[in-house]
């Protein structure tokens, strides 16, 4: 069977070698056959403008290349890497401004915030100039700063307030008396399921054996009750 392509008006065969499948179409195949489509994707892609993101940021082709007009030094530019950042969300894939002029802009707003605001700048270099602390030290703000995050989203208390709390009681269990488990010693916070209020700090063994007998203190005198009783009948 031959079909005539809309595109070339030439017939060719209507299989699947000289055309496109399509399931929309009743013939199954398209119109063009697949040199015209071809040759109207090349178009579409060289046309001299192409990808316009906004009336001020257009793409032309100089010697076949893409290039770009820089938005602040107003100059055309080769359309890469190299001249400008890539944004992933625009249209063309790159920013409208070119990399000299984003340079320079980075440079006076430091330079101005310098003047300005020097204690802000210092604080802040403090926190993001990492060459000035060795691991140790940045493992350890790191491990506060986690342990800080989990006790105020947890229990809605700061890490002051438990270490305040930690040496109102000895730095020992309220129940046993024990110590906290590792080298920094820590004990684990008790609160009340019901209300959310903080109760004491607790080591792993007290804290689970208080969850295990689901905070009643019924259960707890009749453990009691149960512990006195068999110790009476050994000493029997």
């Amino acid at each position: 069977m031959m079909k005539k392509c809309t595109k070339c008006n030439e017939e060719k065969q209507l299989t699947e070698e000289y055309f496109h499948k399509d399931k929309k179409r009743i013939i199954r195949f398209r119109s063009w056959c697949k040199i015209c489509h071809s040759q109207d994707m090349r178009d579409r892609y060289n046309r001299n403008k192409i990808w316009t993101v906004n009336s001020n940021l257009e793409v032309v082709l100089v010697s076949s290349l893409p290039h770009l007009e820089c938005k602040k030094c107003k100059v055309l530019k080769p359309l890469n890497e190299e001249n400008f950042r890539s944004r992933k969300a625009g249209t063309i894939g790159f920013l409208g401004t070119c990399r000299v002029c984003l340079r320079k802009e980075d440079s006076s707003y430091y330079q101005r915030e310098k003047e300005e605001f020097p204690e802000r700048l210092s604080e802040r270099r403090k926190r993001t100039d990492h060459k000035r602390y060795d691991t140790e030290t940045r493992k350890e703000y790191r491990r506060l700063h986690q342990r800080s995050q989990y006790l105020m989203t947890t229990y809605g208390i700061s890490l002051e307030q438990y270490e305040e709390l930690k040496a109102n009681q000895g730095n020992k269990c309220a129940i046993c008396g024990g110590k906290g488990k590792g080298i920094q010693e820590v004990l684990d916070v008790d609160h009340d399921h019901k209300t959310g209020k903080v109760r004491g700090l607790l080591c792993s063994k007290c804290n689970s054996g208080l969850g295990m007998l689901q905070d009643n203190p019924h259960i707890l005198k009749s453990a009691l009750q149960y512990l006195e009783v068999n110790k009476e009948k050994k000493d029997d």
